[in-house]
């Protein structure tokens, strides 16, 4: 029986310490290896022996794994079968002094290990810190030599950690130096229980709070330790999250998640508000990056401020909080009395976090009282409050007709704000000439005969525009200026200038967005040039499509902002322009961010401004439409938007007149009460015959005692007036304080209940409290607070349950309305929103108002891969679900009683399991996540194997080609 004899291997380097690790992989292979330092050549290589068979190479290639070098025929005098030759010349060696290695792992054996290989070769800067693994990778620039990269993979592969995504980045200027980054996991992880993986460090301000926090994670497995108590500074400036450092991989992704869900739970149960401390989760701790060569703390840390949280004195995180923001004021006079006005009102307004720089950048100058944000711009209510600073501390710039603007440049994430105040040019007298000069900005004419405008061109001409072109395309009918971000004053100055040469008055339309300084004149056909008068430009029509399109239809009005924005104390919702709430936000008002994921669509907008010509006109507005097409959110949202308080009353078969309009109840601190008033329905048989008659008659007619029967009562069983007390119903609170009245579910109610709001339905609303002394509300008796408006919803009578109200009913709803249903435009622009913060263009009444720009709801899925097309593909799929559950679309839950339902809020459901739940790191595939997420929300709805296998071929016609086995 012949045996294969063993490979003879030798290892020719200068370092042979580094080497011992690869001698001993190739020994276990079964080879022979000696270590000699014969080195002839400065090359990473190979030499085998003449007649070796390439099979017995490829033994030492599979060793080698990544770290694969030049292979050439050796030596016809060659000792060994193979030669790998590792160079590492002292001259090589030397120049470590200049190369910086930065080192991150998952593990502290790990990081050790590989620092002392790093410094086995001559590196002397090392950095070694915690982080959270996607992938094994090594990254080095072109002059780090092959042999030390090679050495480096071999030692990753033999401490089990193999890496196969080797990059090297072009040379870098030579007082650069050198830098090699390598980031491995360990893999002996794997074999460890993932909550076990990693101490936990709490550092809290109260350590109760704290150890309750710990007892949960301790019972999901987690080894949990307490830190020092912070600091009360601390406490008030470190942000509620986690900093997962070396938890942060793709590895241990359902871990972060598992630490997310036990903190959103306590917190909760806490009462801390989650919009303005939300849970911060970074996958690096910049604190943990140390110098040389130690390793750092391999543990995850939760800060953990609860108390500060608590009682509100931490500064906020989220929300329309003042505090969240910081605010730079950039003046080129810092000592002027008006910069310190305006900070003097910021921080009084709540931005604690306002300071003043002094910046003599030509940006300030060009542009004044410009409000640059990110964040902010999502929260009208804090540019409000900038806005009203800046009335307050700069009323001479303001008078003399600088207006603040607010661009949007940082991004979404950023809560920086900066205020634009140039004061000494003001106190010159010559910052009003500086902006509205033309340098910085390009011009272009366009007219159909130039030679009949020479003295407009050649006079702007003159004016040392950056670019200045005369065009004789893109003709219009009537004199116009487009324009963007350039100065105001500038182009006001060009049209008094035109107006004053040529008599005519140009319209201006805003077309681009505030980075664009572009300016473009359309001018007609000349038919009697002469000189006119200029007159106040406050006259000019300003338009707004910030679009990229030149050639707008002059029939088409270009709005001057969004659809719905906010003007001061008013909010302007397309046409319609409503007055918001003075004061302190009511606590039923609902709050905007409950709204991040609404998304203004074409349909939507529609409904929203027929909502708001309804609380405009005073007019009762009722909404019918199919299940989730926003009928109840638009109106809480536009409440929201106006600070409105809003009481919602679900309506059933069961509802009774006490509920809406009140009813007697038992007076706590009334004495000799012997029967409770609430327990008069549920024990007839405790009363007199006489009022249990009376009771039961009540209950028949499904409402409660009158004034007069509960006097009889009361006089039958001997119960003391005094024991009850009369409590109003939500209508009637609505009507006394001016809350809105949203009745939701209206055909759900009974005929009688329905006819018992009638007179609230009227042109001049009233009712008569025939329960409580026969109180008259409206017309001469209590007055009906002015801002009281009602609502109802309600779904098509179709449904289970509902009844078929009468015409002459539904035209007692002024604003009447049926609600179109979404569709897969709409639900693409809905999870466009909730990951890009886009809302998009509309047009409306022969108006196109522009997009805008939010903060998304679920920021950092902008990061997955490829994950527009996959939105586009899971609204896809949505609207071919909500089809296929359909009445009469056949294929659904035919064999069921009860279909399943498919709405907006399954959308939100999948991008809530993504981002709370996958908790992916950027750059992730964005497939398989929403295809795990639909697996959960959509298919796991249905049940039975050909339901399931609709799905699936549903899934598949999408693009996100699940394939998921019934």
């Amino acid at each position: 029986m012949s045996t294969t004899t063993p490979l003879s291997v030798a290892i020719n380097t200068s370092v042979p310490t580094a080497c011992l690790g690869l001698a001993s992989m190739l020994e276990a292979h079964g080879m022979t290896v000696e270590i000699i330092n014969q080195i002839w050549s400065e090359i990473y290589q190979i030499t085998y022996k003449t007649n070796l068979p390439m099979s017995r190479l490829a033994e030492v290639a599979a060793v080698l794994d990544s770290a694969q070098p030049e292979t050439i025929l050796g030596d016809s005098n060659q000792k060994y079968d193979v030669v790998i030759h590792i160079p590492v010349s002292q001259a090589v060696n030397a120049d470590h002094r200049s190369v910086h290695v930065e080192i991150v792992t998952d593990t502290a054996d790990l990081g050790g290990q590989l620092a002392k290989t790093f410094r086995t070769l001559g590196f002397q800067t090392i950095n070694v810190q915690a982080g959270g693994i996607e992938e094994n990778t090594l990254q080095s620039n072109e002059n780090v030599p092959e042999a030390i990269q090679a050495l480096i993979l071999l030692k990753a592969r033999e401490l089990g950690s193999s890496i196969h995504n080797v990059s090297r980045n072009g040379s870098r200027h030579r007082h650069h130096g050198q830098k090699i980054r390598i980031a491995v996991s360990d893999s002996r992880l794997l074999q460890v229980p993932p909550p076990e993986r990693y101490p936990v460090l709490i550092r809290s301000d109260d350590r109760n709070h704290g150890q309750e926090l710990a007892d949960i994670l301790a019972g999901h497995g987690f080894r949990v330790e307490m830190a020092e108590p912070m600091s009360p500074q601390e406490s008030l400036t470190r942000p509620l999250g986690l900093i997962s450092g070396p938890m942060g991989g793709s590895l241990n992704r359902s871990t972060r998640g598992l630490i997310s869900h036990s903190l959103d739970t306590v917190l909760r149960k806490n009462g801390v508000d989650l919009v303005r401390y939300p849970i911060n989760i970074t996958s690096i701790d910049d604190n943990n990056e140390i110098p040389n060569t130690e390793p750092c703390g391999y543990h995850a840390v939760i800060d953990y401020p609860i108390a500060a949280c608590i009682n509100g004195t931490a500064r906020s995180r989220g929300g329309a909080f003042p505090d969240r923001f910081s605010v730079k004021i950039n003046t080129d006079c810092t000592e002027h009395s008006m910069a310190a006005k305006l900070k003097t009102a910021l921080i009084a307004s709540g931005f604690s976090d306002t300071h003043i720089d002094e910046c003599h950048n030509n940006e300030v100058i060009k542009n004044p009282l410009q409000i640059t944000v990110g964040s902010a711009s999502s929260h009208p209510d804090i540019l409000e409050l900038v806005r009203g600073a800046l009335s307050q501390s700069v009323a001479p710039l303001l008078d003399a007709g600088f207006a603040s603007k607010v661009l949007k440049s940082f991004n979404g994430s950023d809560n920086d704000i900066f205020i634009n105040l140039p004061l000494i040019n003001w106190e010159e007298g010559t910052l009003l000439e500086m902006v509205s000069a033309a340098s910085g900005t390009d011009l272009k004419i366009i007219c159909e005969e130039p030679s009949d405008w020479d003295d407009v061109i050649s006079n702007l001409e003159s004016w040392e525009f950056d670019s200045f072109k005369v065009d004789t395309g893109d003709k219009k009918q009537r004199a116009e200026l487009h324009f963007g971000g350039a100065p105001i004053p500038l182009i006001n100055r060009i049209c008094n200038k035109i107006e004053a040469i040529a008599g005519i008055h140009l319209t201006r339309k805003k077309i681009w967005n505030d980075s664009d300084d572009d300016v473009f004149i359309f001018l007609p056909a000349r038919v009697v040039p002469g000189p006119k008068e200029t007159r106040d430009p406050s006259y000019d029509t300003m338009e707004d499509d910030y679009s990229d399109d030149e050639n707008t239809d002059s029939s088409v009005n270009i709005a001057e902002g969004p659809f719905v924005r906010c003007e001061g104390r008013r909010i302007q919702i397309g046409g319609v322009s409503l007055h918001r709430q003075d004061g302190t936000r009511h606590p039923l008002a609902p709050d905007l961010a409950r709204f991040g994921h609404f998304c203004l669509d074409q349909k939507t907008a529609q409904t929203l401004q027929h909502v708001a010509i309804s609380v405009l006109m005073n007019e009762p507005c009722l909404l019918e439409g199919e299940t989730s097409t926003s009928k109840t959110s638009t109106i809480e949202y536009l409440a929201a938007l106006l600070g409105q308080p809003l009481v919602r009353i679900n309506l059933n078969g069961q509802t009774d007149t006490g509920e809406l309009l009140g009813r007697f109840v038992p007076n706590d601190t009334a004495s000799g009460s012997k029967i409770p008033a609430a327990s008069l329905a549920l024990r007839p048989d405790l009363l007199d015959a006489r009022s249990a008659e009376i009771v039961q008659r009540a209950v028949a007619e499904n409402r409660d005692l009158s004034e007069r029967e509960r006097e009889k009562v009361a006089a039958l069983e001997g119960i003391p007036m005094a024991a009850w007390r009369w409590q109003d119903g939500l209508v009637i609170q609505a009507l006394r304080n001016g809350w809105w009245l949203l009745l939701d579910e209206v055909n759900l109610a009974e005929a009688q209940i329905l006819e018992r709001l009638n007179s609230l339905l009227e042109a001049h609303p009233s009712l008569v409290l025939t329960e409580h002394g026969n109180e008259v509300f409206g017309d001469k008796g209590t007055p009906i607070h002015p801002s009281f408006r009602i609502f109802g919803t309600m779904n098509p009578a179709e449904y289970a349950g509902r009844s078929v109200l009468s015409p002459a009913y539904k035209d007692r709803w002024r604003g009447f309305r049926q609600v179109p249903g979404p569709s897969e435009p709409e639900y693409l622009a809905m999870l466009m929103l909730m990951v890009f913060g886009i809302q998009p263009s509309i047009t409306l009444d022969n108006t196109v108002y522009p997009g805008s720009s939010i903060v998304p709801s679920h920021p950092g899925l902008d990061t997955l891969s490829d994950i527009t097309e996959e939105l586009k593909a899971l609204a896809r799929f949505h609207a071919s679900m909500e089809s296929a559950a359909g009445e009469g679309s056949g294929q659904l839950g035919l064999r069921r009683k009860e279909r399943p339902v498919f709405t907006r809020r399954s959308l939100l459901s999948v991008l809530d399991y993504i981002g709370r739940v996958a908790c992916p790191e950027p750059g992730t595939s964005a497939g398989p996540l929403l295809k795990l997420a639909a697996t959960r929300y959509y298919m796991d709805r249905v049940a039975g194997t050909d339901d399931r296998q609709v799905v699936s071929k549903l899934l598949e016609a999408s693009g996100l080609g699940m394939g998921v086995q019934a």
